[in-house]
């Protein structure tokens, strides 16, 4: 009959030498990426970039994206950042996308561009262009139209003042007038980098015609604070707080 504690030391080593070589394997395989449907993202390389990098590529991804999604999905295989960003329409963006995708592989950058759910500020985010905040908050303190009531043609001055509890992130500050016909509507947005808590005031000029495209009567107004893009798909991306007001557009004299 065989020693059971000889069966004992057989089956020991036998059971290193398979670990060992499952963790040679996982040392060389290559890694997967895992970006998990309906899940947060991975974040890709958070402290890659400074922070003055955040706005650039913003900017760049508010031109370039569909451009990036498109050349993605016309070249079926992965090719080097430099040939996918060599045919963006500057040498400009072509060499800040190049950086971006360089410092993060290409297999990782093409991989953000495929998602679904992508926007200029999730992308940067994925990147690590631009930082992600724990718990962004912020409140509009008051919403004014000046002069609310006014001649079609005026340019009004949209002034709101809120407070940031905490650091929100890069995000968007957005109005919504809906005219008074229900036929259209007039959206602005403002993209900013980063709000630090504190009490801020912020204006945008609304400009209005003496002519059909400004109809008059009373136009219902939304103002909105998001933390990443307002109405984004992205799981960064929500309202930290809204607020509503009006403005009159009335006949010009001798109109």
């Amino acid at each position: 009959a065989k020693d059971p504690k000889h069966s004992c030391v057989v089956l020991m080593v036998f059971l290193v030498v398979a670990l060992l070589c499952l963790a040679l394997v996982a040392a060389y395989a290559p890694i997967a990426l895992s970006f998990p449907v309906g899940g947060l993202p991975e974040i890709i390389s958070p402290s890659t970039f400074s922070d003055d990098v955040c706005l650039p590529c913003v900017s760049l991804l508010d031109r370039d994206l569909q451009a990036i999604i498109d050349i993605i999905a016309d070249a079926g295989a992965i090719v080097s950042c430099q040939e996918l960003c060599s045919k963006l329409n500057t040498s400009l963006d072509a060499n800040l996308c190049t950086t971006l995708c360089d410092l993060v592989s290409v297999d990782v950058f093409w991989k953000i561009f495929e998602r679904s759910d992508i926007d200029p500020i999730f992308a940067c985010q994925l990147i690590g262009a631009c930082s992600i905040p724990k718990s962004p908050a912020a409140q509009i303190v008051s919403l004014t139209v000046t002069p609310q009531t006014a001649p079609r043609g005026t340019s009004l001055l949209l002034s709101v003042q809120f407070k940031v509890i905490n650091a929100t992130g890069v995000g968007q500050l957005a109005y919504v007038a809906y005219s008074p016909l229900g036929t259209s509507k007039t959206i602005e947005e403002r993209l900013f980098e980063d709000y630090q808590p504190g009490s801020y005031k912020t204006e945008f000029t609304i400009y209005t015609y003496n002519n059909a495209s400004s109809p008059v009567g009373q136009y219902p107004l939304l103002f909105n604070i998001c933390s990443g893009e307002c109405g984004g798909k992205s799981p960064y991306s929500f309202t930290l707080d809204q607020s509503q007001t009006f403005f009159n557009l009335t006949a010009s004299p001798g109109s």
